[in-house]
């Protein structure tokens, strides 16, 4: 992002890019379903040590800690609302509950500004 800085006219200078998802106690306080394998989208196995990835220190931590077994998302499919809510706490975490009301009313002058001009332009091609 920094190469595109130049470019774009804004730096992530302070930036934070924050990794959340299904965890094991989300997974275990609200019920999901565990899946006994570590296949991957593409059909490989990091269980299977012939697996390219199986002997990286993620997975064999992984596997050390959870088991041969995953939580995949869309768990979340028939529980709508948990995926929101893991979401909403993400979010939550970096922004007050009233933001999107704050940032609605930080808009509403230039949104006046911007309907003033359009008024006033509709009415000039009236004439």
């Amino acid at each position: 992002m920094f190469d595109l800085s130049s470019a774009v006219g804004w730096a992530p200078d302070d930036l934070i890019i924050k990794r959340f998802g299904l965890n094991k106690d989300f997974i275990e306080e609200n019920g999901l379903t565990w899946i006994d394998n570590l296949e991957t989208g593409r059909g490989g196995n990091l269980d299977d040590e012939n697996h390219s990835d199986n002997g990286k220190e993620y997975v064999q931590s992984y596997i050390a800690e959870h088991g041969v077994r995953k939580c995949e998302a869309n768990a979340l499919v028939v529980q709508p609302e948990l995926g929101r809510q893991l979401c909403r706490d993400a979010i939550l975490e970096y922004l007050d509950e009233d933001s999107p009301e704050d940032y609605e009313d930080k808009l509403e002058p230039y949104r006046a500004q911007l309907r003033e001009a359009l008024e006033s332009r509709i009415g000039a091609s009236d004439a």
